[in-house]
């Protein structure tokens, strides 16, 4: 109910901001009042005028163009799904690993133990696995470990 509350002030506030910002179709495509800039700096300066006078029109056009990309190719709609589910987990579960240090003793013993760069970096991608999976669990709270610590190991 609540994420239904927050859609539709969400959406009210849309609609007072940006829909508010749209201009009427003769002004925005007025080919009279076109003509060329005298200098550089004008050009400039009509070109940052323009995009701040019509941003909700170009706006407009863009979420257009987007919803007609995504409905006519399927797949950057999945795409896009995965892009916004890794944003929603990053944003939910990024400060659970800031805190996350490697001992400099216990990777150079992984140094040590390992032939090349390429298996540090192959050990370092599963360790990374398990903690994003470690991280994940945790803050589901599956099995109610939440508030337990994870060992780091130590070294011999």
């Amino acid at each position: 109910m609540e994420y239904a509350l927050r859609a539709a002030d969400t959406l009210k506030s849309f609609r007072e901001t940006r829909l508010s910002a749209l201009r009427p179709p003769q002004e925005f495509f007025d080919h009279n009042r076109v003509s060329r800039p005298s200098d550089f700096n004008q050009a400039v300066s009509r070109i940052s005028y323009n995009t701040r006078y019509f941003s909700g029109n170009y706006g407009l056009i863009i979420a257009v163009l987007a919803v007609y990309a995504m409905i006519t190719n399927p797949l950057l709609l999945l795409s896009l799904g995965f892009l916004i589910g890794g944003f929603a987990a990053i944003n939910k579960w990024d400060h659970m690993t800031r805190t996350v240090r490697v001992p400099q003793a216990v990777f150079a013993r992984l140094q040590r133990m390992l032939r090349d760069d390429r298996q540090i970096v192959e050990a370092t991608a599963v360790v990374a696995g398990y903690n994003f999976t470690t991280r994940v669990l945790r803050a589901l709270d599956v099995a109610g470990l939440a508030e337990e610590e994870v060992p780091i190991p130590s070294v011999e």
